[in-house]
């Protein structure tokens, strides 16, 4: 059982301080315990300059201290330092967000500081952004991070706010309805048949607003997953009994229906410890995170097995990953579950930060996120980015993004339009993303797209597999052919034979 203090401006940790509202309960003023110290801070910027502090002062630098930093952004490796008791007379000093919360157990902590601030994500409906802000934290929150201290011996917790602060927090954090995107939410309400989505969201205890749910159904829509009188399309149906976020459920099936289902570094982890350690490093990658993926694919392998996408619950099925080693298809294939999430890059004249500027069509200027391997890139192939999350912070980030080419845009974004312009067409994507072809080329882009549509339509009602080995069947002529369009796509580039450029509608 943790004892509890509060701190005021005028107060030093080794003073107990008259204003504390706990109710009776005794305060100790010394730090005579052996064990590990908790310190609570809202985000990365806080806990990196903290952690500089202390490691500019000589004490902390001594072998009588152990100082870890603990955030989601840090390496799994690098995370699992915190649960390693230190030798006899050393201490460990844990800095961390409300990761260390609820989410995971440090058992030899003795001493919690609570800077009474968390980071909290909230939906800004009017911009259709996620936010992050450093908020007060409940009163919940704290009664959960004094409980940090003493799981296995008695502890002891310190509040870095007085009295008066205390007593204008909230019993708890707005409840996750009512601040995160409610897509994902929306689909499961239509396939358990509970009507209409707003009818019944207004009976929840905190009932999120109209426009939040207005705008969840209008992605829907867009996705292709709900029709204009909000019932369940045969993707939404699919979409609703993935266990994930609809955008990412829509690149399980297209990758399933390309065949290109699981690319990537179980081919490195066969060859051996040191492959797996080499591509994991050049590709920015986590391999404890790849594990654990590893063990849900074949979760999602089964359910394509069951509706009818794959002929096996094997995701490593070679019937599957026809196509698992094209790099292109598989952008192709993101673009197919995270349109219209795209982003358009512009180079950067100036000498002193050369790197590209990104925008995006509802936001203007963004970011790209410091932890995108994206970041510090100066050159890329084409123009357009498709990313995941945005959301803004100190300005508006993409958290995670990578460039693809015209063709994938053109076939799996949205509707397609061409204009005649002398010698030259241009073939826009929802009449905002433009690109100027040939016109030979932009009516076989338009008239190849169209069959696309019609296939892609009829696999998702009635599902089973390519039939890869029939090349004169019309599904693997039209998917084939796009393919090689979307494969060959640089080539055809540097002849001027594919879309390429584009009008900035940016200016």
């Amino acid at each position: 059982m943790a004892e509890c203090s509060q701190l005021t401006d005028n107060c030093p940790v080794q003073r107990d301080t008259p204003d504390c509202n706990c109710k009776g309960v005794k305060h100790y003023g010394s730090w005579d315990i052996e064990g590990a110290i908790l310190v609570f801070l809202p985000g990365w910027d806080n806990i990196s300059g903290l952690n500089d502090l202390l490691m500019a002062q000589q004490m902390f630098k001594s072998d009588n201290f152990v100082i870890i930093p603990l955030h989601s952004l840090m390496p799994t490796v690098s995370q699992t330092q915190v649960f390693k008791r230190p030798p006899p007379g050393v201490r460990k000093i844990v800095i961390a967000t409300n990761i260390a919360e609820t989410s995971i157990t440090i058992d030899d902590v003795v001493y919690v500081i609570d800077g009474g601030k968390i980071k909290e994500t909230h939906f800004d409906t009017q911009n259709n952004i996620s936010t992050m802000t450093a908020e007060w934290v409940s009163l919940a929150n704290a009664k959960q991070r004094r409980g940090r201290a003493g799981r296995v011996s008695p502890g002891k917790c310190y509040h870095l706010y007085n009295g008066l602060r205390a007593s204008l927090l909230d019993a708890y954090q707005l409840p996750e309805i009512m601040r995160t995107p409610l897509e994902e939410l929306c689909l499961q309400i239509k396939i358990l048949k509970l009507g209409r989505i707003a009818s019944f969201l207004r009976k929840a205890l905190d009932p999120p607003s109209e426009e939040a749910v207005q705008l969840a159904v209008t992605h829907l829509i867009d996705l292709n997953a709900l029709d204009r009188n909000e019932e369940l399309t045969p993707l939404g149906f699919h979409l609703a009994r993935l266990p994930v976020e609809p955008h990412i459920g829509k690149m399980i099936l297209f990758g399933a229906l390309l065949s290109c289902l699981d690319p990537g570094w179980e081919d490195a982890k066969r060859r051996g410890n040191k492959c797996e350690r080499e591509f994991c490093w050049d590709n920015f990658l986590s391999a404890n995170t790849l594990q654990m993926l590893h063990n849900m694919k074949g979760q999602f392998a089964e359910h394509l097995l069951a509706v009818g996408f794959v002929s096996s619950k094997n995701p490593k099925d070679p019937s599957s990953n026809i196509n698992s080693e094209n790099e292109k298809l598989i952008k192709a294939v993101i673009v197919a579950g995270l349109y219209p999430k795209v982003a358009k890059i512009r180079p950067s004249f100036s000498k002193k930060r050369p790197m590209v500027k990104v925008y995006t069509k509802p936001d203007g200027k963004v970011n790209i996120h410091p932890k995108s391997v994206n970041a510090e890139e100066t050159e890329f192939h084409y123009t357009w980015l498709i990313y995941h999350l945005k959301m803004k912070t100190s300005s508006i980030f993409l958290y995670d993004c990578t460039e693809v080419s015209p063709f994938s845009l053109l076939f799996f974004g949205g509707d397609i339009s061409i204009q005649k312009d002398q010698d030259q067409d241009t073939i826009a994507v929802d009449e905002w993303i433009v690109f100027q072809s040939p016109a030979r080329i932009a009516h076989l882009v338009k008239n190849l797209k169209k069959e696309l549509d019609s296939l892609l339509q009829e696999k998702i009602k009635n599902p089973q597999p390519v039939d890869w080995s029939d090349t004169k069947s019309k599904d693997c002529a039209v998917i084939s052919a796009i393919i090689d369009l979307i494969t060959t796509q640089e080539n055809n580039s540097s002849r001027g034979a594919a879309p390429r450029g584009g009008e900035n509608y940016y200016d």
